[in-house]
């Protein structure tokens, strides 16, 4: 039985070229056929070669790790010997632990998830695998260690609403390790029931409060204060914005595909606050930079939410205002301000008004004029206001006789 991993590409005169190794290394120099050298790729996975019970050579893709990929061999050595082999699939998914399948699955997902959503869902998923143990076998997953990583994280105060998200990243590596039948383990885990229809928002003079205390902590978290209640902007979309998504001549910030949450390209309309943040953060532009940077670096989000809390608290705000709250503000305030639903979430970027309907307590007015259009007949029309009548006089013969202004005495 052979470790290796493969390198595989095309010398410049068209030539297929390939090579193995049993080093972790990234890159390969082969020389061709023609004389010249070509670097190649390296598999980030690991490659078995071993002889099945009938003697054939089986090659077969291992696992991420070589320590996964060493305890797959081990296996199906031990299942030849015991004459119980019934083929390489079955070894892998037996023997892969939690650390292996989280390697192996956002390897697959590198090449067709967004970066942006890439890197939190791999946070998510670590931190569930951490908890409940990296050597624990993929089969050996049951419902009952996604209620005890919910206990855990329970009792540290973690909202229901971030639990759901990490065991429901774990679920997916699970399904999709299912897809590629490297295991037949289903488990289910319980999801807490979410009670989130209304959301906090802040008043105006909140918000102020705010923006000042942002500003004095850090300008660049001023201006992103700012530009997320003048745009109702999500934190992933400000942190990433690059000069060349803005056209200010159309009055939109464009986010691409890639970077969007929805996996769309997003217009962030660009309103005179915005507009005016953008002019400020341009006079401190960087080559190279993003329009909201610190000192020429990328703002990372959780620094950027951890900056929030500190000013949010200097602000005298609670723990329920997070930086997400100030794009709840916003929409909050166009509701507020009479405008219709289907218009609040296109400002905000909703795939469906579904998300927006949690504004829906905020414009009863609606509803109430939208009642007006059900009735058999339209209202009647208000009526018109009656003429004062002009004052008056009854004269010696009782006629009455309207008064005339007097005319102002000259000289």
């Amino acid at each position: 039985m052979a470790l290796f991993k493969r390198a595989r590409g095309c010398c410049a005169c068209g030539k297929e070229l390939g090579a193995t190794t049993g080093k972790s290394v990234k890159a390969l120099t082969v020389t061709c056929t023609c004389g010249q050298t070509t670097k190649l790729e390296v598999s980030r996975e690991w490659w078995a070669s071993y002889r099945d019970p009938d003697g054939q050579r089986v090659r077969i893709k291992g696992l991420v790790t070589k320590e996964d990929t060493l305890i797959m061999l081990d296996g199906i050595r031990k299942s030849i010997a015991a004459g119980t082999y019934s083929g390489p699939r079955a070894a892998r998914g037996d023997r892969m632990t939690l650390a292996g399948l989280v390697e192996a699955y956002f390897a697959a997902l590198a090449t067709t998830r967004k970066a942006y959503n890439l890197h939190h869902s791999r946070l998510r998923t670590d931190r569930v695998v951490a908890a409940i143990g990296k050597n624990l076998l993929i089969d050996d997953l049951t419902s009952r260690h996604g209620d005890t990583y919910r206990e855990k994280r329970t009792a540290k105060g973690t909202s229901p609403a971030t639990i759901n998200c990490d065991l429901a990243n774990v679920s997916a590596a699970m399904r999709w390790a299912r897809d590629k039948g490297l295991t037949v383990n289903r488990p289910t885990f319980r999801m807490a029931t979410l009670h989130n229809a209304r959301t906090r928002f802040l008043t105006r003079e909140e918000a102020a409060t705010l923006i000042q205390k942002a500003t004095e902590l850090r300008p660049v978290l001023g201006h992103l204060v700012r530009a997320a209640l003048a745009s109702g902007a999500r934190l992933g979309e400000l942190t990433g914005a690059e000069w060349s998504w803005l056209n200010l001549e159309a009055g939109f910030l464009t986010v691409p595909s890639e970077n969007s949450k929805t996996g769309r390209v997003r217009n962030i309309p660009v309103n005179s606050d915005f507009r005016q943040v953008l002019l400020e953060r341009r006079d401190l532009a960087v080559p190279g930079a993003r329009i909201f940077h610190q000192e020429g670096r990328r703002c990372i989000e959780t620094t950027v939410a951890a900056w929030f809390r500190r000013a949010a608290t200097a602000a005298g705000l609670g723990d329920d205002v997070v930086f997400h709250s100030l794009r709840h503000s916003a929409a909050s305030w166009a509701v507020l301000a009479g405008v219709p639903l289907h218009v609040v979430a296109k400002l905000l970027g909703h795939s469906t008004t579904a998300m927006t309907e949690r504004y829906s307590h905020l414009s009863p007015h609606h509803v109430l004029e939208a009642a007006d259009h059900l009735l058999l007949a339209p209202p009647a029309p208000p009526p018109e206001p009656k003429a004062e009548p002009e004052p008056c006089h009854q004269d010696a013969t009782g006629v009455l006789v309207a008064l005339k202004p007097r005319a102002k005495a000259v000289g």
